[in-house]
């Protein structure tokens, strides 16, 4: 029997009464009442997290997962979050436990319940969180939370999604407080807004941290962290009345309704979490909803065109560390009305129509701890959601005083995404407990196998870490904070006393423990002392780059690394020989002598002989081909250069997509003014390509994945058609893609949604093939199972 715990975040509550309804209250005012009303709750959060402590104790190596399909956004904010718990991973093992955040009881419908019921069903711990009044009777919990809500109507999910991410939060802190009553606390992650954020999280997110626990000085009293965290919520919500708040959202609000007053699009997209998903569900105005995150490209691209409007609500500047996005923004040519906090501690960016400035300041984690990194509990997504539709309230009620009813946008081409998320699934790393036929050295002691194949790493207490074989003899004994494979798994990075080093699988030392990081790698790796960075030979562990890095140094090629010194990055050999002066924000790319980088979101080509680049000048982004030509874009107009610079496609096409044969015929679809051209032509070569156009008319054309078969799309509708625009399937699918087996997988109606790994799939359509052979007649093999959009 498989133990698992289950929460429900939900908004279920009785019927409104049928009294006159008041005028509905500001987003901000409804919330901030929403919230106050769940402080009683408390020591139930404290009782429930207790609970969970001691089924996690009881199970070493159990997990903490979110099911993405019952609440995206909940699962974002909660894992690998600056202040969160390396525990609330998303991963899974056998006693996994679950949250299960529910956006409403009209949300949740049968299907969720049903999960819920089996969850129970096989000795879950559940506890609901959700609207005392009109709780359903059918569904059982081992502890309610009462969230607040006035009824379980999908009308209030646009508030009960930060509601449940506050109780998410204060359960987090809870939980937490609960293992430190037993000598103990888990992994806590610190903000990329933190220069020491690498240091810390690769040794609290380490292959072992999402089971770490530290050993702690004090044990915190139950209730204390979940209301100091209330406590800091309320003072949020008071933070983002202040006028330098306010009045950015109104001016937003003006340059919003003025865009579409004037007929222009205002797109609204979110980097972050729970903002990752909002803008597209409940807005009141006509914005267009936007994601953005791993595809602001295509997103931008084709949802806005040159001088619409993009509200941008982000974390701190336009970027993060992880992604530049100011480079997107300035090639989809649209205005900007951003909000994020300050200071920016990356780059300089622009203000734009209007500012919105947020409450929250780096490094968003506010809840003191007796441990590493301090604090816990991020607070920074409230501004970003109240900001969301307090902004979408305001441009609804502008655009309502002048008695204009504009139609919303109509749906950007979503194929862009969809062709990303099938190519780019997420994997999630699973630690398990000791497995039946392997020794167990202690007591609750979990192992993990780490390169060696007749060696494992093993636990013995929940905190130290040693090696053993598989008979049962130790080999290092487990007296390290961390293990982890280096050099392949030959040898293992350990940490112990503050410091890492290296070991090998007798315990020997062969890197001595005096380095603040060691990271991962072949041949050579990241070092860090005294909060400056350099490069380690992995063959001898000499320092082949001395620690003066601010940032870690990125693998660029054999024996190439580029490093950020002062705020600018620059080309270094791994001897620390500088092949490119660190002036730039970023190098994207090396090949050859070639290297490109960028600064203010634009590229250029620089060379390391001091030979003249094939490409000249400043564009909005140049990409390497693999047949040594260049990809370039300018005011949201591809092209392609061959080699030797020539042009090889006109740079007249507002998108571009390649595909290579086993022959060496390389491909390529292009898109001008809404008609598709292709051209062939056997790579490498010079000389401008002829465009052909293709042959049957549609507003989305890609590739199949089968020589002369190509997707269409138009009305969002679906088909396939050959070289010669012969229709092989008809265009009545709600989506289709290729198999990884045979033929195609094939979709009729349905809504879309997102699964787990942020894959669409479409729920409630009928599945089915398209068999290459009947794709004449539009053979359609029904399948009752419920596909996601990857084979």
């Amino acid at each position: 029997m498989k133990f698992w715990t289950v929460f429900c975040f939900s908004a279920a509550a009785a019927a409104a009464s049928g009294a006159a309804s008041a005028p509905e209250a500001k987003y901000l005012d409804a919330v901030e009442a929403q919230f106050a009303r769940v402080r009683a709750t408390i020591p139930e959060i404290s009782r429930a997290a207790e609970a969970v402590r001691e089924r996690v104790d009881s199970h070493p190596g159990a997990l903490i997962d979110m099911p993405c399909d019952l609440g995206f956004g909940f699962r974002e904010e909660m894992i690998a979050r600056a202040g969160g718990l390396a525990q609330f991973c998303g991963g899974h093992s056998e006693h996994s436990t679950v949250l299960v955040p529910v956006r409403s009881w009209e949300d949740l419908g049968e299907r969720g319940k049903k999960e819920i019921r089996t969850w129970c069903g096989e000795g879950c711990l559940v506890v609901v969180i959700g609207s005392a009044a009109g709780r359903p009777e059918d569904l059982p919990a081992s502890f309610f939370l009462d969230n607040g809500a006035p009824d379980g109507s999908s009308a209030h999910g646009t508030k009960n999604v930060l509601v449940n991410a506050l109780l998410g939060w204060m359960f987090c802190c809870e939980y937490a407080a609960a293992h430190s009553r037993t000598g103990k606390f888990p992994a806590v992650l610190k903000s990329i807004g933190s220069r020491d954020f690498p240091i810390v999280n690769s040794h609290a997110g380490s292959s072992d941290g999402l089971t770490r626990y530290f050993p702690c000085p004090e044990k915190i009293p139950a209730g204390e962290l979940a209301t100091t965290y209330w406590n800091q919520a309320m003072l949020r919500f008071r933070q983002l009345r202040e006028p330098h708040v306010q009045d950015g959202i109104q001016a937003a609000a003006d340059a919003a309704a003025a865009a579409l007053e004037q007929g222009r699009r205002v797109g609204v997209a979110g980097l972050g979490h729970l903002i990752l998903e909002e803008p597209k569900h409940g807005l009141k105005s006509p914005m267009l909803g936007l994601r953005v995150v791993s595809m602001a490209e295509e997103t931008l691209m084709d949802a806005l065109g040159p001088d619409d409007l993009l509200v941008w609500i982000s974390y701190f500047g336009l970027s993060t560390r992880h992604f530049d996005y100011t480079g997107p923004i300035r090639r989809a040519r649209v205005k900007l009305a951003p909000s994020y906090s300050l200071p920016v501690p990356f780059e300089n960016v622009p203000k734009g129509e209007a500012f919105v400035e947020q409450a929250w300041r780096v490094p968003d984690a506010e809840v003191a701890i007796p441990v590493a990194p301090g604090f816990m509990g991020s607070q920074s997504e409230i501004d970003r959601v109240v900001i969301l539709r307090s902004l979408d309230e305001e441009v609804a009620a502008r655009l309502a005083s002048k008695g204009l009813k504009i139609a919303p946008c109509a749906p950007y081409d979503p194929c862009a995404y969809y062709d990303y998320a099938m190519t780019h699934p997420r994997e999630v790393p699973v630690i398990g407990p000791a497995r039946k036929g392997h020794p167990d050295p202690a007591p609750g002691a979990h192992l993990r196998t780490c390169g060696s194949g007749d060696q494992q790493l093993f636990c013995d207490d929940g905190f130290h870490w040693g090696a053993m074989k598989q008979d049962g003899t130790v080999t290092v004994p487990a007296e390290y904070d961390q293990l982890d494979g280096w050099r392949g798994g030959e040898l293992l990075v350990a940490y112990k006393g503050g410091k890492y080093g290296v070991v090998d699988w007798n315990g020997r030392t062969v890197v001595p423990f005096e380095w603040d990081l060691i990271g991962g790698g072949r041949g050579w790796c990241t070092v860090a002392k005294n909060g400056r960075y350099g490069v380690m030979d992995m063959n001898t562990g000499a320092l082949l780059t001395p620690c003066r890095y601010d940032w870690p140094a990125k693998a660029m090629g054999q024996d190439l690394v580029s490093a950020n010194v002062a705020g600018r990055e620059g080309l270094f050999t791994t001897g620390g020989r500088q092949l490119v002066a660190p002036t730039w924000d970023a190098v994207d790319g090396v090949r050859g002598v070639e290297c490109l980088v960028r600064r203010n979101g634009r590229h250029r080509l620089v060379t390391t002989d001091g030979s003249a680049p094939k490409v000249a000048g400043e564009h909005d982004e140049i990409a390497f081909l693999p047949d040594g030509g260049y990809r370039i874009l300018d005011d949201r107009r591809h092209g392609i250069l061959a080699a030797d610079g020539s042009v090889r496609i006109p740079q007249a096409y507002d998108r571009l997509a390649h595909e290579k044969d086993k022959g060496g015929v390389v491909r390529t679809l292009a898109r001008r003014d809404g008609a598709w051209f292709l051209f062939e032509a056997k790579e490498p070569g010079v000389g401008e390509l002829r465009p052909v156009p293709f042959p049957f008319a549609a507003e989305y054309v890609a590739f199949s994945g089968r020589p002369g078969i190509y997707r269409v799309a138009k009305d969002m509708r679906w088909g396939l058609v050959d070289a010669q625009g012969k229709v092989l399937a008809p265009l009545e699918y709600s989506y289709v893609h290729p198999s990884r087996w045979s033929g195609f997988r094939a979709a009729k109606g349905g809504t879309w949604s997102l699964t787990a790994r942020e894959l669409p799939t479409l729920a409630g359509a009928s599945w089915g093939t398209l068999t290459e052979k009947g794709l004449e007649q539009g053979a359609f093999k029904p399948d009752p199972r419920e596909f996601p959009l990857i084979p």
